[in-house]
């Protein structure tokens, strides 16, 4: 091939794939209003946003795939948690979280500001933890035990935010060191499945768990002595 020909190749495919580029980045910023709720965007999650990164926050927990992985990801925290225990939890800490001493204005902040990134489509990422994958009861993923599955499912799930690190219970959840010895099995499958079914007014939320996970969660919690 000709120097000629190799040129106009080289011209054609970059001209190519340049249109591709900023076709599909124009599409993406077309969909960037609907996808993060724009119109929600009100001042106070804003001073929600500046609280966020005045404090810190980003040091220990993740949003979006942005952060740090010592603290469990906030990014769909309001959903699953809601927003009573949010305002719950950010007045006064358990577990390893520090108290930030922040303001009733802040928590409100704060709150209004993890709601709005919450209803962010973000087309399922951050991704769950290739430990939480599930898997069929009682199978463990290759050189992974039921209950070392369930003990990452324990991290992932946000349970460490009420319960402890280690299960040793906080402020506001009780510890769940020999918590097999107290409850049957059944129990505890019924209680994970659904709390609020097994004891109306339940705070703990409904983590929406398939039945893998809750098999393996059961396994964590039998070692936990």
């Amino acid at each position: 091939m000709s120097k000629a020909a190799l040129r106009t190749l080289f011209i054609g495919g970059a001209l190519i794939f340049s249109i591709a580029f900023l076709a599909l980045t124009m599409d993406t910023l077309g969909q960037v209003p609907t996808r993060t709720n724009a119109q929600n965007l009100t001042e106070q999650v804003v001073a929600g946003k500046l609280a966020w990164q005045r404090h810190d926050c980003i040091d220990c927990h993740t949003i979006l795939g942005n952060g740090a992985y010592y603290a469990p990801d906030l990014t769909k925290v309001a959903r699953t948690r809601g927003t009573t225990f949010l305002r719950s939890w950010l007045k006064k800490p358990g577990g390893q979280m520090p108290n930030p001493h922040l303001s009733d204005q802040e928590v409100e902040d704060l709150v209004a500001f993890l709601s709005w990134v919450a209803e962010i489509d973000t087309n399922n990422w951050p991704p769950a933890p290739l430990g939480a994958t599930p898997i069929a009861p009682g199978t463990p993923p290759p050189g992974q035990d039921l209950a070392a599955q369930g003990a990452t499912l324990f991290q992932s799930k946000g349970c460490t935010a009420c319960h402890g690190r280690q299960g040793e219970g906080t402020a506001i959840a009780p510890s769940l060191e020999g918590i097999s010895t107290k409850y049957d099995t059944d129990y505890l499958r019924r209680w994970l499945k659904d709390p609020a079914a097994v004891k109306p007014g339940a705070t703990m939320p409904n983590l929406g768990l398939s039945e893998a996970e809750v098999e393996a969660l059961i396994a964590h919690l039998q070692r936990l002595k």
